[in-house]
């Protein structure tokens, strides 16, 4: 699914992308979110992709900002078992976080803008360097389509609360 290339457009601001991920997926490595606008070696290549697979159903993060490359993954937080999982995305001031849960699952530093000089639509389920894919370019980078759902995908200009994800991973309101 594609959603409006407007969304995810952060810039250096603080962020927080949410959703709920139900997924039996087996091991081979699928894109949950992405919004990338180039697929490799293109400039520019600001953008984002959550993956999900490769080591024990982990979650794997990439981020290419204006100043870096950083990539990180949600090491020994499987999200791959059938059950529903609380995700978020938070970048707050030069920290980048995957919650799993209402937990930090996976953290690392950020700097730069994510802001997307393309214009690339944000990507669900899919990644657009998966051939096929809307807004392929034709590469691959080894991704499928991702097996599995998703629920409640909310993008806010803002870092959340580590109150506030553990709240919505409960099921409760936090606007």
């Amino acid at each position: 699914m594609a959603l409006p290339s407007s969304l995810g457009n952060f810039g250096a601001s603080d962020f927080t992308i949410a959703f709920w991920l139900n997924s039996t997926s087996p091991a081979a490595v699928s894109n949950v979110l992405s919004k990338r606008a180039a697929c490799s070696g293109g400039s520019p290549y600001q953008g984002l992709d959550l993956r999900m697979g490769g080591v024990a159903g982990n979650l794997y993060l990439e981020v290419w900002t204006s100043d870096a490359y950083r990539g990180f993954s949600t090491a020994g937080v499987r999200v791959n078992d059938g059950q529903w999982h609380h995700v978020a995305i938070v970048r707050q001031g030069g920290a980048l976080s995957i919650n799993v849960d209402g937990r930090a699952a996976g953290t690392n530093t950020i700097s730069g803008s994510l802001a997307d000089p393309t214009a690339t639509p944000v990507y669900l389920g899919v990644g657009r360097c998966v051939p096929g894919a809307p807004g392929s370019n034709g590469t691959q980078d080894g991704t499928a389509w991702l097996n599995g759902r998703l629920d409640e995908v909310g993008f806010y200009p803002r870092a959340m609360s580590a109150s506030e994800l553990s709240a919505q991973a409960q099921g409760l309101c936090t606007q």
